[in-house]
């Protein structure tokens, strides 16, 4: 991060050109290029869900009017929320953590003039100067990340806090979408609607009759030693979550063959995705996880990632 010092230096040289850009431009957004908000949390509520959902998030510091550094909390057209968070990859220097920042403003207009601002005081002309930053906007907050980030890093950070930002957005005011079935009167969407599910119902009980017929033909000419596995198999996932790759290796590890432990756990009906949630709440009942490492340990015990993140939403994540 900057050293504050340099920031004082450079604001009587651009103010008045950032006064201008803010009287000239429009900088309001509709709803159609951004979404509306509910009541949105404090900068401490944010960094602490950005916490939460980053491992890489150390120490929060929380200012007030007498402890921010830039003496503008709680000023007129200013934030009224400021909170700095340590990325604990970086290297940490001066008496604030360096990681990211948190502002939060009581208005979009006066969270869009502080916007334009610091995209400002990014101009490659004030050479070492600039800042260089990550900065994102979410209608009244804005959160801006340390440049030394990989872009990579900062798009893990950015992506965590579209996420967080989703839970607050006001969905009653976003404009429907228009499509072809917004020209449909209600007869037809019933009738669109009611032809849909009959063939999806159609094409599903072929494809389970089929795979009905495919498991007891396979069944009927499985070895003695492959249709023990498979009993073995259906009373592990009876009793805990597996992988597919972990029922496997736990069979292996009973003594059979690579060829019978892959054969039961083909075949013993096991839903994937519902042994990750099982597995999921299991680690959760003994011990406490982010999102993000409860997904990662779901992926070492074999699981897909599509399956892991599954796993994490059903126990809340």
């Amino acid at each position: 991060m900057k050293k504050i010092l340099l920031m004082f230096m450079i604001v009587t040289m651009i103010s008045l050109s950032a006064v201008a850009c803010s009287e000239n431009e429009d900088t309001s957004k509709t709803s159609n290029e951004e979404p509306t908000y509910k009541e949105l949390p404090d900068s401490q509520n944010i960094a602490e869900q950005i916490k939460a959902s980053n491992d890489n998030v150390g120490e929060i510091e929380t200012f007030d009017e007498t402890t921010d550094p830039n003496g503008s909390l709680g000023r007129p057209g200013e934030y009224i929320s400021k909170a700095d968070f340590e990325d604990i990859r970086l290297d940490q220097y001066g008496e604030y953590p360096v990681g990211g920042t948190i502002e939060t403003f009581e208005n979009e207009s006066d969270c869009n003039n502080r916007y334009e601002y610091l995209k400002t005081l990014q101009d490659s002309s004030l050479g070492m100067l600039a800042l260089d930053q990550y900065i994102y906007k979410y209608d009244k907050i804005i959160i801006r990340l340390e440049y030394d980030l990989t872009p990579e890093q900062a798009e893990e950070y950015h992506s965590q806090i579209d996420t967080i930002m989703a839970q607050y957005q006001d969905i009653s005011t976003q404009e429907s979408d228009t499509d072809e079935s917004a020209n449909l009167d209600a007869q037809e969407v019933e009738e669109q609607a009611v032809a849909e599910t009959e063939a999806q119902t159609t094409t599903e009980n072929k494809e389970q009759a089929a795979t009905e017929d495919a498991s007891q033909d396979s069944i009927n000419n499985a070895t003695t030693e492959q249709l023990n596995a498979l009993a073995s198999a259906e009373s592990y996932i009876d009793l805990m979550g597996f992988s597919h790759s972990g029922l496997i290796t736990q069979l292996e590890f009973d003594g059979y063959s690579t060829e019978a432990a892959t054969y039961a756990a083909d075949n013993c009906g096991a839903d994937w995705n519902e042994e990750a949630a099982e597995s999921a709440q299991s680690y959760m009942d003994v011990m406490s996880f982010s999102r993000q490492g409860l997904i990662d340990q779901l992926i070492f015990d074999g699981f897909t990632q599509e399956q892991a993140e599954y796993g994490a939403s059903s126990v809340g994540y």
